[in-house]
């Protein structure tokens, strides 16, 4: 009798054991699902002075690559997103660079759906390419409406 008792705990434990075995192999080679984003209707995007929600621009966007989600492109300016770092880049394509950059600045904000105070809790770098101005390159511009903007050279 005992010999039988031995024998059915013997069994039980082996189909248990195998069984976590099935369980965590089949466990560590799930993949995760991945947020389909076509499907939300905002992106919350963290920053340092809180959560910014802006309306889901990758809906829209003009190129998704690796790293870097594409919102804008055109001759004047093209806008990307990071969500690496969280950060979006303006840059400047075309003279005259304020007005560049004001339609940059305005398709970033309708874009995004978000006010001006919003975009400015955002990291964004706006910049201006060598082959478009030396004198203007090298430098982080921001958004012109927020407290660290700064002016772009005059006379380009």
């Amino acid at each position: 009798m005992n010999k039988k008792i031995f024998i059915i705990i013997c069994v039980v434990a082996g189909i248990f054991i195998v069984g976590m075995w099935i369980f965590i192999f089949v466990s560590l080679n799930a993949k995760p699902k991945q947020l389909d984003t076509n499907k939300v209707n905002t992106i919350v995007v963290p920053t340092a002075q809180g959560n910014v929600t802006t309306s889901n621009f990758e809906k829209s966007a003009v190129g998704n690559y690796t790293e870097t989600t594409v919102i804008e492109s055109t001759a004047d300016y093209g806008i990307s997103f990071s969500p690496k770092s969280n950060s979006f880049d303006i840059v400047l394509n075309s003279t005259p660079l304020q007005t560049a950059r004001n339609e940059a600045e305005t398709a970033l904000i309708k874009d995004l759906g978000i006010s001006n105070d919003d975009a400015c809790k955002l990291t964004v770098t706006l910049s201006v390419p060598e082959r478009l101005s030396s004198n203007a390159a090298g430098v982080n511009y921001e958004l012109s409406f927020c407290p660290n903007s700064v002016s772009l050279p005059s006379g380009n």
